[in-house]
């Protein structure tokens, strides 16, 4: 009996601490608020007539024009993730051993399909699926075979298998951009287990190193916006320092440098923004704090700047749904830029 009071009182003051700590919340970021709840929110098209949510049945749905149509079904608790490409593509994520299977290097199902389509096609297994040269390539990693593959989206026969050697690091996945024509570029551990960024050519097969860290503790991010490919070199531990840059023919164009270990998580958009979260060492009466806030420089100007744009003071995490750039926080979603209120498009029958 007492075990039972004890449970219902940790209950009853958890229930308080959560919403005391959502009062807490002080921030003139709007909430997103969309058509079902948004925890279960996967994508928004651009246009915002559909929406992609899960439901605690293991199912992932299309929402649009007042009517709901199930993608994938699988066990109950199955969590799906969603990646917009800029055609209309999307790839989808299933992962049906969510609560019972934490290995990190377990595949997830892949799939393919067309933005407002209820058809979906099954591509193979593997993580941190992506399209990439505006949706002319998807590619994903299979963390069994440490394979990372690179498929034209339109005709699969077209496709690469990039091998890995032994994994170093169990936690690494790699990234991938493309650079121009038939090159992409992609990130990898060498033999110390320092992160580097390799050229591949897709045509000849032969490969060139890039970059290679100074430190195990520096982690390199990409991202493409318009024609400008951007590298970030971030740092963890007690290597403080921070850079993100332009890279092309000519080399390397600095964009932003910081003597702090900021959490990068790069971002860039289709108007040229490039969007980081960047950390701030805080020294007040002999008392020393950390806080993180996401910034923003604009790639289309001359003079690069970086603005702040949250005021969360501990944000950890951004991504982009639709046209939106959002912050994750404490089991709400604030956005950064772009439209707040999807509820005006259509709501799902009950």
């Amino acid at each position: 009996m007492e075990y039972f009071k004890l449970k219902n009182l940790f209950l009853i003051l958890s229930i308080f601490w959560i919403n005391h700590t959502y009062a807490l919340i002080q921030t003139k970021l709007k909430m997103l608020s969309t058509k079902t709840n948004v925890n279960d929110l996967r994508a928004i098209s651009n246009d915002g007539k559909y929406t992609y949510f899960q439901n605690s049945n293991g199912q992932l749905l299309l929402s649009s024009n007042y009517e709901f149509k199930v993608l994938l079904k699988d066990v109950k608790s199955t969590q799906y993730h969603v990646k917009q490409g800029k055609l209309n593509n999307i790839l989808i994520s299933k992962n049906n051993s969510f609560l019972t299977n934490y290995n990190i290097n377990k595949n997830h199902d892949l799939y393919l399909t067309k933005t407002g389509s209820d058809k979906v096609t099954y591509i193979g297994k593997g993580l941190n699926a992506k399209f990439i040269a505006n949706d002319k390539y998807y590619t994903y990693f299979n963390a069994v075979t440490q394979t990372l593959n690179v498929i034209n989206t339109n005709n699969n026969s077209l496709n690469w298998k990039i091998k890995f050697q032994k994994k170093l690091n169990p936690y690494f996945i790699p990234q991938v951009e493309f650079y121009k024509k038939n090159e992409i570029l992609f990130t990898a551990l060498n033999k110390n287990g320092n992160s580097t960024i390799i050229k591949y050519n897709l045509l000849s097969k032969s490969s060139k190193i890039l970059f290679i860290a100074k430190s195990f503790y520096i982690n390199y991010e990409m991202c493409f916006s318009k024609n400008k490919l951007i590298i970030g070199s971030f740092s963890s531990n007690n290597y403080k320092k921070s850079n993100i840059f332009e890279y092309d023919s000519s080399g390397k164009s600095s964009i932003y440098q910081s003597n702090t270990d900021d959490l990068g998580n790069l971002i860039c958009s289709g108007t040229n923004q490039l969007y980081f979260i960047k950390s701030k060492l805080n020294k007040e009466k002999g008392n020393i704090s950390k806080t993180s806030e996401v910034y923003k420089i604009d790639l289309n100007k001359k003079n690069y700047k970086a603005e702040k744009l949250s005021d969360l003071n501990y944000v950890r995490q951004i991504t982009k749904i639709g046209n939106a750039i959002i912050i994750p926080f404490h089991n709400k979603f604030f956005v950064l830029e772009g439209l707040s209120d999807f509820t005006k498009f259509d709501k799902i029958k009950k």
